[in-house]
């Protein structure tokens, strides 16, 4: 970890105590950032040339709590609120097909795979079709960030995953975790580039979500 990166965690940490944002006051009279360590743990850092912004663990949360930097002049808080949580993965399935057999048809490892008639992790029930899982990034990250890792990943066997595609019923799955907060969900926006790169692929595209935690008291 680098001198920058331990300044902004240190602001963002006092932030997190003084409460001088109200919008940290608010999701803290709701909420509380998970600690370990006797440190508020961190998601994940994004960092460029500009702009930066810490990810804190929300306490028994799938969404998060987020302190952006404006690094443009002096380094200090720009603002904070909370951030939903993005899943984003291919999921290719087959009736017919074992998982090895959909695997042959592309080059990339999927994260996880089970086949026909394996039991399900509830031990209760068996699996009645096969599928590969990719999941290329899981850590905390704005959509359009990890919508672009998603693709680049998948595009490194274009042509291995369109085959899959043919073979499979496969589908890009956008599963979003939102903070109820005040019940306005953010929108989720896909430019016609990146719908242009989803149907060059032969994928589906399914979202799917809901939302937990506390609402505001104002």
């Amino acid at each position: 970890m680098n001198y920058i990166e331990q300044t902004l965690i240190k602001i963002a940490s006092e932030e997190l105590i003084k409460k001088e944002f109200e919008t940290t006051k608010q999701f803290l009279e709701i909420h509380s950032i998970e600690v370990e360590n006797d440190d508020f743990k961190i998601a994940n850092i994004i960092m460029n040339e500009y702009f930066a912004y810490i990810f804190f663990n929300v306490w028994n949360e799938d969404f998060y709590f987020v302190a952006y930097f404006n690094l443009k002049s002096i380094i200090e808080i720009a603002g904070t609120s909370s951030e939903p949580k993005f899943e984003i993965y291919v999921q290719s399935g087959s009736e017919v097909l074992s998982d090895k057999n959909l695997m042959e048809f592309t080059k990339l490892v999927p994260t996880r795979h089970w086949n026909i008639g394996d039991k399900r992790k509830s031990g209760k029930t068996f699996y009645k079709f096969s599928s590969l899982i990719f999941e290329p990034t899981t850590k905390p990250d704005f959509f359009e960030n990890k919508l672009k890792n998603t693709l680049d990943f998948l595009e490194n066997d274009r042509e291995g995953i369109f085959k899959l595609s043919e073979n499979s019923n496969s589908t890009l799955v956008i599963f979003t975790t939102y903070h109820n907060g005040n019940t306005l969900l953010d929108d989720i926006f896909i430019s016609k580039e990146d719908l242009k790169r989803i149907s060059n692929l032969n994928l589906n595209i399914e979202f799917a979500g809901f939302a937990k935690g506390n609402f505001y008291k104002d």
